[in-house]
C-alpha cells in the first residue's frame, strides 16, 4: 500500500506542477512516466526476489491466449483512467486540470489504496481454488465484506469532512476541489466493489469477458464525458466517471453472481452491516458539525467521532468480525 500511495502522490504532484507550467494534458503523460520508474525502484528495494531470464515455448503458447486478453485489459485500463484528465486538459485549462486531479486523488486515495492491496492478494487466492466453486464463493463473500468494511466508512467519512479538510488544511484557494473530492469518494466506494468481481473473472479464466466489460466501461465514458463536461465542467466529468463506475460495478456483481451460481441479493446482503454502520457514522458527524461548528480543531473531533461511532456499532452488532479481520490482516502481513 505504501509504495502505491507514494507513487500516486508523486505522479499527482508532477502532473499538477507541469499543468501549472503550461504543459496542458501532456502533464498527465509525464506524471505517469515519472511515477513508473519510482515504483520499480521502490518495489526492487522492498522485495528480496530477483528476476531470472528463462523461456519455455510450450508455456508461452499456453499463456498467450490468457495473457493476450490481460494485456488488452491493461491497455483499456490505461485509457479509461486517463480519458477524464485528457478531456479536461484539452477543452478546459491547466487550472481546472489541477483542481480536478487534486479532487480525484484525495477523494479516492483511501478506498483506492485498500482496494489495490486487496487486488494484489485476491487473484492468487481465487486462482488457487478456481476449480472449487463453493470455496470461491466463500472467498468472494469474505473479500467483498472485508474490503468494504473499511472502504464504505472511509468514503462516507470523506464526503462528510471534505469541506472542513479543504478549507482548514488546503486553504480557501482550493474551495473548488470540495465537490470533486466528494464525488470521487463515491467512486472509490463502488471501485472497491468492482475489485473482487474483476479478480473472479481472471481466476476462473474469463479474461475475455472482463475485457468486454472494460471496453463497455470505456465506451460509456466516451459517450457521456464531453456533454457532461460542457454542462458542468470538471464536476460533470467527475460525475461521468463516478456514474459509469456505479453502473459497471453493479453489472459485474450481477455477472459474478451468475458465474458462481449464487443469488445477487447475497452479495448485497454482505454489504448491509458496513453500509448501515457507515450511514449512522455519517449522520453522527454531520450532527456534530451543526452542534459544535467547523474549524481545524473540530475537524479532528469529527474524525474521532466518526471512527468511534462506526466501530462501536460494529462491535455491538458483530464483535467476532474484528477477530476475523485481524486474522486476515495477519495473513497479509506474512
Amino acid at each position: 500500500m505504501g509504495i502505491n500511495v507514494v507513487s500516486s502522490l508523486f505522479s499527482s504532484i508532477v502532473s499538477v506542477i507541469l499543468a501549472l507550467l503550461g504543459f496542458s494534458y501532456w502533464s498527465l503523460v509525464y506524471g505517469s512516466l515519472a511515477a513508473a520508474p519510482l515504483r520499480v525502484i521502490l518495489y526492487w528495494y522492498a522485495s528480496s526476489w530477483r528476476p531470472k531470464i528463462s523461456f519455455n515455448i510450450k508455456v508461452a503458447k499456453e499463456m498467450f491466449g490468457f495473457g493476450g486478453w490481460v494485456m488488452f485489459i491493461n491497455f483499456l485500463t490505461f485509457f479509461m483512467y486517463k480519458t477524464d484528465s485528457f478531456f479536461i486538459g484539452k477543452f478546459l485549462n491547466a487550472s481546472s486540470l489541477g483542481i480536478y486531479d487534486m479532487g480525484a486523488n484525495l477523494g479516492k486515495i483511501g478506498s483506492d489504496q485498500i482496494a489495490r492491496v486487496m487486488n494484489s492478494v485476491l487473484f492468487p487466492t481465487f486462482s488457487s481454488i478456481q476449480n472449487d466453486k463453493e470455496k470461491i464463493q466463500n472467498a468472494y463473500f469474505k473479500a467483498l465484506k472485508y474490503t468494504n468494511l473499511l472502504t464504505i466508512p472511509i468514503s462516507l467519512g470523506t464526503i462528510a469532512i471534505a469541506p472542513e479538510f479543504v478549507l482548514f488544511v488546503l486553504g480557501e484557494k482550493w474551495i473548488e476541489v470540495i465537490l470533486p473530492i466528494q464525488i470521487f469518494a463515491v467512486y472509490g466506494l463502488f471501485f472497491s466493489i468492482m475489485i473482487p468481481s474483476s479478480n473472479v473473472f481472471l481466476a476462473v479464466g474469463k479474461a475475455k469477458l472482463k475485457a468486454k466489460l472494460m471496453a463497455t466501461h470505456l465506451i460509456l465514458i466516451l459517450i457521456f464525458i464531453y456533454p457532461f463536461l460542457l454542462w458542468w465542467g470538471i464536476v460533470g466529468v467527475a460525475l461521468c466517471i463516478m456514474l459509469s463506475m456505479v453502473i459497471m460495478s453493479l453489472i459485474a456483481l450481477i455477472i459474478v453472481s451468475s458465474i458462481l451460481d449464487m443469488r445477487f441479493y447475497k452479495s448485497i446482503k454482505v454489504l448491509r452491516e458496513p453500509t448501515i454502520a457507515s450511514i449512522i457514522m455519517f449522520f453522527s458527524v454531520m450532527i456534530a458539525k451543526i452542534l459544535i461548528g467547523s474549524s481545524l480543531h473540530t475537524l479532528f473531533i469529527f474524525i474521532f467521532i466518526g471512527i468511534l461511532t462506526y466501530f462501536t456499532i460494529f462491535y455491538i452488532v458483530d464483535k467476532g468480525i474484528f477477530i476475523e479481520f485481524n486474522e486476515i490482516l495477519s495473513t497479509f502481513r506474512k
